[in-house]
């Protein structure tokens, strides 16, 4: 066997070593690759300390006389009257320009479920939960009860116009009164973000039947002592809003826990279908309760607090999520994308509850400036002469925590708005989403 020469000798040892150093790159791409594969498709933290947003349980709403049971009963027969109301004239709904007799045969068609309507609301005076009860919040729940109640608004509604064009104006405040209560009602313990929303809607619903009433017929000391118990009792807080982030919450981990993320629900959402593989449950669920923690505790001061701290909050978020390096390079990238889709409306949901209160508080101004021209034959000239006969103090613009606004000149009594600029009370009436400030002329303007 011939011998080797060193020269083959160190050919070989090289190519050892060649080999040697190919391997250990290989599997240290091969470890690193794997690690990151982990990261992005595996890691998730344990589960998050959510003790403190957890809601406590309630039973739901169901039985006699419950939300479940209208729902059953009438749901069909309320999406019949919503079509073909939304089929008449606008002049017809709004009952205007002597459409009176229309009004009236559209209301006689539908008595039968505006008595079920009735029955149901008089019989519950409470807060009005979710119908399942807290084991079946998710998203993919029914909230079919939510439109029943909704377009049963509508309907009342037009039946306090029509109230009060006959002259029954006792009657037609009744229906606002009612409205305002069932919006304070559906606030209170018992359903997430559409739960909420449907709450103030049927709130912003009575208010504006009761200007359409006020405008037609001057009420009296009385009748405004009637509608400032309601206001008082019917106002809808910040605290109560926690109540809704622990369901919100709620129904986002059920969801989590009974559904699997899938990429044609990440299509549909226009994300791209290989996040649905990198959602991680614990760490989205982490996210948001570092999202909702500041605003929840924010919420025990005031609708000024709660709203201010939002707007940072879901700033940080949005600006995170607008960043490619911090959106696609998340350990958590579907999670995070599920988020912004969740809490994309938010900033429009928190304004939209600001501008509830602020609405709520300019009624409140309404009537105290009605007692003073009744008593006074004369509207002020600002309202601190208000103080303290018909109110104890000013109320307090949610948007900024000052007083709220009122210009003489142009009769508006008014909030600044969610840009903070007082631009003297230029609103429309009713309200529109292009308005600089949040607001009304006074109602009584022909009144003596």
């Amino acid at each position: 066997m011939p011998e080797t020469s060193p020269q083959e000798q160190d050919g070989h040892e090289a190519k050892k070593h060649a080999r040697r150093f190919w391997w250990v790159v290989t599997g240290t791409v091969a470890l690193l690759l794997g690690l990151i594969a982990y990261v992005i498709f595996g890691y998730d933290c344990a589960p998050p300390e959510d003790a403190w947003l957890i809601p406590e349980p309630f039973a739901g709403a169901n039985g006699l006389d419950s939300i479940s049971e209208l729902t059953k009963k009438d749901k069909a027969a309320f999406e019949t009257a919503d079509r073909e109301r939304g089929k008449l004239p606008e002049a017809v709904r709004k009952v205007e320009n002597g459409h009176l007799e229309e009004a009236q045969a559209f209301l006689a068609k539908h008595r039968v479920i505006m008595e079920d309507l009735d029955a149901f609301l008089a019989a519950n005076q409470g807060p009005l939960p979710y119908p399942g009860g807290d084991e079946m919040i998710s998203f993919s729940s029914d909230a079919g009860y939510l439109n029943v109640l909704q377009m049963g608004a509508n309907l009342m509604a037009m039946r306090g116009r029509v109230l009060s064009l006959e002259g029954h104006v006792q009657e037609s405040v009744d229906q606002s009164l009612i409205l305002l209560r069932v919006g304070w009602q559906l606030s209170r313990k018992g359903g997430f973000l559409i739960h909420w929303l449907v709450a103030i809607t049927i709130q912003q619903i009575g208010r504006v039947t009761l200007e359409y009433t006020a405008n037609l017929h001057p009420f009296d000391n009385a009748t405004l002592s009637r509608i400032e118990k309601t206001l008082v009792a019917t106002e809808i807080n910040p605290r109560d809003f926690k109540e809704t982030m622990k369901v919100e919450y709620i129904a986002f981990k059920h969801t989590f826990a009974s559904t699997k993320v899938s990429r044609s629900e990440f299509r549909s959402m226009n994300f791209p279908g290989w996040a649905a593989l990198t959602v991680k449950p614990n760490l989205t669920l982490t996210t948001m309760l570092e999202l909702q923690r500041p605003v929840f505790d924010a919420c025990d001061t005031s609708w000024h607090d709660a709203y201010a701290m939002a707007q940072i909050v879901y700033g940080k978020f949005a600006e995170r999520q607008e960043h490619p390096m911090q959106r696609y390079l998340s350990t958590n990238i579907g999670g995070n994308m599920l988020l912004a889709e969740i809490w994309q409306p938010m900033e429009i949901l928190y304004e939209k509850s600001v501008r509830n209160a602020a609405f709520h508080r300019l009624l409140v101004l309404m009537l105290a400036l009605r007692r003073f021209e009744i008593n006074e034959s004369s509207l002020p000239e600002n309202l601190q002469e208000l103080c303290p006969k018909y109110l104890p103090s000013v109320p307090l613009d949610p948007y900024d925590n000052s007083p709220m606004r009122w210009n003489s000149k142009t009769k508006v009594v008014y909030s600044i708005g969610k840009d903070l600029k007082d631009d003297g009370g230029s609103v429309s009436t009713p309200y529109v989403s292009k308005d600089k400030d949040v607001g009304s002329v006074y109602w009584w303007r022909g009144a003596k």
